[in-house]
């Protein structure tokens, strides 16, 4: 665990040290230690930490969403870019998923399902914020967007299985 540990910190602080994420760091030491024959060995030990670490990350999230923001003349903005990038995704996803000779009653379930912003998303917008390429009221709304979006992954998922059964049937 040690070890892993410092794999991952030395990776992270090496990253932001190239003037990186250092999250980014985190995610190459991840995929670094998954390629070492000692990867079922960490995941056992790791396992117990998951839970509170994705909790931790959930509540992060959590304070990415502007309340304000949302109840302001920008929630016509929001809703935009929240409804784009997931029909985007889900376009894509699903067009991805037809060429690898899925059905379209599972490739349109796959778009939904994975039609959120991702985790980057934050790094990506941050990093942009402090580069000067966006500034604090957009990364405000781009921040806010992508958390949306990973909020309302589990009813466009619901939303994709029942769309899938009606293509099945």
């Amino acid at each position: 665990i040690a070890a892993s540990l410092a794999t991952i910190l030395g990776m992270s602080f090496l990253t932001e040290g190239l003037g990186l994420s250092n999250t980014l760091g985190a995610f190459l030491a991840g995929v670094l230690l998954s390629e070492t024959p000692f990867r079922h060995l960490i995941e056992t030990e790791v396992s117990p930490f998951r839970g509170i670490l994705v909790g931790l990350f959930f509540f992060s999230v959590g304070f990415e969403l502007d309340l304000p923001l949302l109840l302001s003349s920008e929630s016509k903005k929001v809703a935009a870019i929240v409804a784009g990038l997931m029909l985007a995704k889900t376009a894509i996803t699903t067009g991805l998923c037809k060429v690898f000779g899925l059905d379209l009653a599972t490739s349109q379930q796959v778009g939904w399902l994975l039609s959120q912003g991702g985790e980057f998303g934050f790094v990506a917008f941050r990093l942009a914020r402090s580069l000067k390429i966006f500034d604090e009221h957009l990364t405000k709304l781009m921040l806010t967007s992508v958390s949306l979006t990973m909020a309302l992954t589990p009813m466009v998922e619901g939303f994709g299985g029942w769309v899938a059964k009606r293509l099945r049937a």
